[in-house]
């Protein structure tokens, strides 16, 4: 894939996940007996309702800081991308250990788990890049 398009299907993809993310927050605001199938019945939603903040700031923000930066000069999208790839990857960890002790809330594991994935071959492929 040519340079020029790579950068740009990473940035979509960065804001399409961004937006995802906003969105699904949305949703369990709106919506609070959809935050059952995303923490264990015996957990408060302060539990899940703890992430709302780190979500915003590095999932969110720093996915459409690295989405802009890939359009404009794409080395500068290495910090935003680094600090999105890191929470996502933590917050992707946090589900799988949450659904692999309690046995249930396996939405956030499915759900994040080819979010971290995607994210972090971004960040590989933008690494290995002169």
């Amino acid at each position: 894939m040519k340079s020029e398009k790579w950068h740009k299907a990473a940035a979509a993809y960065l804001l399409l996940q961004s937006l995802a993310v906003a969105g699904w927050w949305m949703v369990l605001f709106i919506q609070p007996q959809w935050r059952l199938y995303f923490r264990p019945a015996s957990a408060p939603d302060a539990v899940l309702l703890a992430f709302v903040l780190p979500d915003l700031v590095f999932v969110v923000g720093a996915a459409l800081g690295a989405a802009w930066n890939f359009m404009q000069h794409p080395k500068a999208a290495l910090l935003p991308l680094s600090l999105h790839t890191g929470g996502v990857v933590y917050a992707t960890l946090f589900c799988i250990a949450q659904w692999a002790f309690s046995g249930e809330a396996v939405a956030g594991a499915i759900f994040m788990t080819p979010c971290a994935v995607i994210s972090s071959v971004i960040l590989g492929k933008l690494c290995r890049e002169k």
